[in-house]
């Protein structure tokens, strides 16, 4: 028995270095990053992060890992498009390199990691900021900007017997910029401060500048002349502003009715006119008004907004278009997902149901049907916290899970498109007119070609399809012209797109 063992035990130290060879993996020697620090970006709460000896910025790069800590947390992935660090809090971060090697199998080979590399993020000295300041008969409205997340907003008046502030008022914040409403007949001096719970823990800011609430004038101007003589733009024209202080004007302008919706700043009391193209499109009628602007150390005072006036913006699309002969014409340019499994799944897809032989336009329509036609459950999403809530994300939820809504029909629809190199889809989303009467809030994608916008909606066709009985080569939603006297825009269960969310830089 003995012998057996000394056998047994002799050939496994024999096979010892050969199974190194098939089953360890090969080390790198890595340094750990130098002086990383995290930055916010120009997206709203996005953020990453930049070290020595990188000539670009890093976030999302497979040779490196970052984690997080909240206050007595644990060490969580950190993912720049949902970390949503609160004001009047400090996070613990750590850095390292990791790199793997694959074989031709996609089988890793070659593995190593840096040591960590810690540091803070600090908004401890950080304080909220007042955007504007809008007076009424019975007080006034606060538009806070807390800069980073918070869960309430507190507003504090100065009490001049005690010479102290006190707090008069707090409302929730949920991480949005609140607009706060004090009633007051009186000049009071107020200052704002942001308030972070986390882990049952509140945290402050520090307070923002103080300002004085006072009376102001309801100055409004009055506009002279509103006209699109151009595509996709409109030209407004107003009086100067007389009154005393006035820095400049807020334009608004939007699809649905004269209440604020998308807004320009003009700077400068002395500009009368401006041109406005940002998220117009050709064809809509805007509804548009325009009120003065005093900048005050604290924010913005705005006076009273105009009466609204409206205008239809010049069209450049051919009533008669060919949309087939367009999609033919563009120049394909291939952009992959940079989610890898994402990746792998979509070139399957496109392996599946494209083939070399097809025009522009029949691989457009291909992919489309693929995302109207495939077996997913049209009813309810899964509600997962597994994937990450940006396009790639929500594709993927859509392609593991079997059903989703518009939001993530069309990011897979935007995904495909772009992969077989129809590189300028964009997913948008906003209100549409319902069948029922009112609005709903729905998402669908836009085909920007020789600058006109294009409607594609895969999440509609396959209701068509599912719900209403309609042939399985249904195209009703695919590749409309964005125009309002179009009959398919204006009919069926959503009568008329009006776009309320940016979608193109």
């Amino acid at each position: 028995m003995k012998k057996t063992l000394s056998i047994l035990l002799a050939v496994i130290i024999a096979l010892l270095p050969l199974s190194q060879g098939v089953f360890a993996f090969a080390k790198y020697d890595m340094e750990a990053p130098q002086n990383p620090v995290l930055k916010k970006s120009k997206g709203e709460y996005s953020f990453y992060v930049k070290y020595d000896g990188s000539d670009k910025d890093f976030g999302y790069e497979e040779n490196t890992q970052i984690q997080y800590r909240n206050p007595n947390g644990k060490f969580k992935a950190f993912d720049g498009e949902s970390f949503a660090p609160k004001i009047g809090v400090k996070y613990a971060l750590r850095i390292r390199f990791a790199q793997t090697e694959y074989d031709e199998n996609y089988n890793p080979v070659k593995k190593g990691k840096s040591d960590w590399t810690y540091f803070d993020y600090d908004l401890t000295k950080k304080a909220p900021k007042i955007k504007s300041f809008e007076p009424t008969k019975s007080g006034f409205y606060l538009h806070i900007n807390t800069v980073y997340y918070s869960s309430k907003i507190r507003v504090y008046r100065y009490n001049k017997s005690i010479k102290e502030y006190k707090a008069v008022k707090t409302v929730k914040s949920y991480g949005t910029e609140p607009d706060v409403f004090i009633k007051t007949s009186k000049s009071h001096k107020y200052c704002v401060k942001a308030i972070s719970t986390v882990n049952g823990k509140n945290y402050y800011s520090k307070k923002s500048a103080s300002f004085t609430a006072s009376n102001i004038k309801k100055t409004k101007v009055k506009i002279k002349s509103l006209k699109s003589n151009k595509i996709a733009k409109f030209t407004l024209k107003w009086e100067k502003c007389k009154a005393k202080g006035c820095t400049g004007y807020q334009i608004s302008y939007n699809t649905e009715g004269p209440y604020t919706g998308f807004t320009t700043s003009v700077k400068g009391v002395k500009k009368t006119s401006r041109t406005v193209s940002k998220n117009c499109i050709e064809g809509l009628t805007y509804w548009v008004k325009i009120r003065p602007a005093f900048k005050k150390k604290y924010g913005t005072v705005y006076g009273k907004w105009s009466k609204y006036q409206k205008v239809s913006l010049k069209s450049g699309i051919p009533s008669d278009i060919d949309t087939k002969k367009l999609i033919n014409k563009q120049t394909l340019t291939p952009v992959k997902p940079s989610n890898k499994r994402l990746n792998k799944i979509v070139n399957k897809i496109i392996k599946k149901n494209i083939k070399s032989d097809m025009t522009n336009y029949e691989k457009l329509f291909a992919v489309y049907k693929y995302v109207s036609n495939e077996k997913f459950s049209n009813y309810g999403i899964t509600g997962s916290n597994d994937y990450t809530w940006d396009e790639e994300g929500r594709a993927l939820e859509l392609l593991d899970n079997k059903k989703g809504d518009c939001t993530k029909y069309n990011s897979l629809f935007c995904i495909l498109a772009r992969r077989i190199g129809f590189q300028d889809v964009r997913y948008t989303g906003g209100l549409v007119h319902s069948g029922s009467g009112g609005y709903v809030n729905h998402y669908w994608s836009m085909f920007k070609m020789n600058g006109h916008f294009y409607l594609f909606d895969p999440r509609l066709d396959m209701y068509q399809i599912k719900d209403w009985g309609a042939d399985k080569d249904s195209d009703r939603y695919f590749c409309i012209p964005f125009r309002p006297d179009n009959d398919v825009l204006k009919s069926y269960r959503y009568g008329y797109y009006s776009v309320m969310y940016d979608f193109y830089d």
